[in-house]
């Protein structure tokens, strides 16, 4: 199963993150930059993970992601 990390652009714009097939992690921080009640919404419905998020490089998130990538 793929994982996908996704930045506040991928909320804002309204696209179908269904079509992703996979497990949705986002930041804190993106999460609390989203202010349209649907890309709000969208969270909880797709059952995005919400992870604090750390200045590193992806390859490093992606090590500290537990589960399959």
């Amino acid at each position: 199963m793929s994982c996908y990390v996704l930045d506040a652009s991928a909320f804002i714009h309204g696209r179908d993150l269904r079509l992703f097939g996979g497990r949705l992690l986002t930041t804190t921080l993106v999460a609390e930059e989203l202010k349209d009640p649907r890309a709000q919404a969208a969270l909880e419905v797709l059952g995005v993970e919400v992870r604090e998020g750390r200045r590193r490089g992806d390859s490093q998130v992606a090590q500290e992601v537990p589960g399959p990538l």
